[in-house]
């Protein structure tokens, strides 16, 4: 354990340095997400809001997304108070292939922190655009609330590797994941 927390401060610290100031602001950016909307939502099938949220998505720069139902069981404790609905969108972004291979080293680490501030900044994206429809909306930071490889999972994304993460048929394990909970309705996806 000591030799990994030295080697991490003696490695890492050149990948967040360049990357640290945009993951700040894309987390808080994120946590700024939530609140009441301003507006009264169109009256829309669960089908065409769960399209709208899927071309929304497309246009904020995400690789997928899937639906799931949003479950208490897989929430961290301290966080039970932060879902902003019973719905759960799980967002991905794939990491770029080349630079993955070198990890863990710098440039691998700067491409995954770099990775994580995009799909912060677009989930933040995606919950407003969603209040902006007149639904309560939460961006969650890839730290998130919860367990998200479950919801990835439960929302047809892929399946659980022996490793521990999601891994999806378009880029295996090499994938950001993130999640905003919402109370708009939204027609569920379900395990492949």
């Amino acid at each position: 354990f000591g030799r990994a927390v030295v080697w991490a401060l003696v490695e890492l610290w050149q990948s967040l340095v360049p990357v640290g100031p945009r993951l700040i602001r894309a987390v808080n950016h994120a946590k700024r997400t939530g609140g009441s909307p301003a507006t009264l939502p169109a009256t829309r099938s669960a089908d065409e809001w769960t399209a709208w949220v899927r071309d929304q998505a497309r246009r904020v720069g995400m690789s997928t997304v899937g639906i799931a139902p949003y479950d208490e069981r897989y929430t961290f404790a301290e966080h039970r108070d932060e879902a902003s609905g019973p719905h759960v969108i799980v967002c991905i972004v794939e990491q770029k292939w080349e630079p993955t291979q070198t990890l863990p080293g710098p440039v691998g680490e700067q491409t995954a922190l770099s990775t994580n501030a995009e799909i912060i900044e677009m989930t933040a994206e995606l919950a407003e655009a969603i209040g902006g429809a007149g639904f309560r909306a939460r961006a969650h930071s890839t730290e998130g609330i919860a367990a998200i490889h479950h919801y990835g999972v439960e929302a047809g994304l892929g399946q659980m590797g022996i490793n521990g993460q999601l891994l999806t048929p378009e880029a295996g394990s090499r994938c950001r994941i993130a999640m905003i909970t919402t109370e708009m309705p939204l027609v569920m996806d379900a395990p492949r």
